[in-house]
């Protein structure tokens, strides 16, 4: 994934959570917020319909919250470049 995929991914889950990131929020509020967001479609930068769960959305805002937009990027998996070793 080029700089510019990370970059449109962060890009793209901000505006699934922009809603609920307001530092004036109470947590009630936020909490219907991040529901009604979790009830959505969207539609990713590669054209994707994907629902997201609250978890995913809630991780999503903390991240923002501790590292902005660079915590929104994606996280390269820790077993990339590793075969998967199947049972016999």
């Amino acid at each position: 994934m080029t700089n510019d995929d990370e970059e449109l991914v962060a890009l793209f889950r901000y505006s699934v959570i922009s809603e609920a990131v307001g530092t004036r929020l109470s947590p009630a509020e936020r909490g219907l917020i991040v529901r009604s967001l979790a009830s959505r479609s969207w539609t990713t930068p590669n054209g994707e319909g994907r629902c997201y769960s609250r978890s995913t959305i809630d991780r999503w805002i903390t991240a923002y919250h501790l590292d902005g937009l660079a915590g929104l990027r994606p996280v390269p998996r820790a077993d990339k470049g590793r075969g998967r070793v199947s049972p016999e």
